[in-house]
C-alpha cells in the first residue's frame, strides 16, 4: 500500500538524518575530555564518553581507558587538519583523535581514535610546546628544541628519505596525486627530525600537505618535502617549464641560506 512506503519513506529519511546529526556537527561542541573543574571527565570506564563508543565499530581500534590516557592539565595549544586533530596540554603532552590511516595520529598504528588518545613513544617524557597538523602527517617540537614527525613521508615531509635513508638531498613523492601512501613510506610514532637542523635549537613548526617547516630561536627556517610549487623557497626549474611531470623534494632540512 502507497500510505506504508511513504512510511518507509519517512523512517529512511529519519534514520539518514540522525546519522547524519551523529557525524557532523554546525554546531561548535565542546571535548569533554579537555573539559576543566568539575565539568572534566576523566577517562575512566564510567565515563559515559567511553561507553558511547563500547560498542560502535571503534571499539576494537580504541585505547582501553587507563590512567596514561587521563587528562593532567588544561588544553593550552591546538592544530587540525583534514582527518584528525592535534591538542597539546599545559604540562607538554600530546594527544591526538581521528581517522589513522598513514599513522598521523601517532599512536603506533593506524588505528582510528574517536576519542583523545595520548602520544608516547619519544615523546613519553618530553614537553611538547608546538604542533602541527597535515592532511597526512603531524609535527611538534619539544621544550629542548627537537622537532618530531610522523605520518606519510610520501615527499620527504618527515624530514628522511623516502627510500628508508636518514636524509639528504633526493628526489621524492613520484606520484604527486597519492596521498594515501604505502607504509614503507610512514611512520606510526613520532621519530625525531635530524640533519643540520639537529643542531638548532627550534621554536616553531608548521606543516603543508606534502612539506615541513620549522623556525629555530635565532630566527632560521627550515623547509623540507616536495618543493613542485616552490614551497620550500628554493628555486625549481619546474616553475618556470609549466611541467607537473615530475617533482623535485628535499628530505632533509635546509635552511633558507643554504638555498638563497
Amino acid at each position: 500500500p502507497s500510505h506504508l512506503s511513504c512510511e518507509c519513506s519517512a523512517l529512511s529519511s529519519s534514520s539518514s538524518s540522525s546519522t547524519a546529526n551523529a557525524t557532523n556537527s554546525y554546531k561548535p561542541r565542546r571535548v569533554e575530555t579537555f573539559a576543566l573543574g568539575e565539568l572534566r571527565r576523566r577517562w575512566s570506564s564510567s565515563s559515559s564518553l567511553a561507553s558511547k563508543y563500547s560498542n560502535s565499530s571503534f571499539a576494537e581500534s580504541s585505547q582501553e581507558p587507563n590512567s596514561t590516557n587521563a587528562i593532567d592539565s588544561p588544553a593550552v595549544s591546538i592544530a587540525a587538519s583534514t582527518h584528525h586533530t592535534l591538542v597539546s596540554t599545559q604540562s607538554g603532552q600530546l594527544y591526538s583523535f581521528g581517522y589513522g590511516k598513514s599513522g598521523r595520529l601517532g599512536t603506533g598504528d593506524e588505528h582510528h581514535r574517536p576519542l583523545p588518545t595520548r602520544v608516547l613513544g619519544p615523546l613519553t617524557k618530553r614537553i611538547v610546546v608546538g604542533i602541527a597538523a597535515s592532511v597526512n602527517h603531524s609535527l611538534c617540537c619539544t621544550n629542548d628544541g627537537r622537532v618530531f614527525a610522523w605520518g606519510s613521508n610520501g615527499f620527504g615531509q618527515l624530514g628522511y628519505s623516502s627510500s628508508g635513508g636518514k636524509g639528504g638531498d633526493s628526489s621524492v613523492g613520484k606520484d604527486l596525486n597519492n596521498h594515501n601512501n604505502s607504509s614503507n613510506n610512514s611512520r606510526l610514532s613520532p621519530r625525531r627530525v635530524e640533519g643540520e637542523i639537529k643542531q638548532s635549537f627550534v621554536v616553531a613548526v608548521a606543516a603543508g600537505d606534502r612539506h615541513s617547516v620549522a623556525l629555530t630561536k635565532l630566527g632560521a627556517v627550515y623547509c623540507w618535502g616536495d618543493n613542485r610549487s616552490g614551497q620550500l623557497g628554493m628555486f625549481n626549474s619546474t616553475l618556470l617549464s609549466g611541467s607537473s611531470s615530475s617533482s623535485t623534494g628535499i628530505s632533509s632540512p635546509l635552511s633558507q641560506s643554504q638555498v638563497s
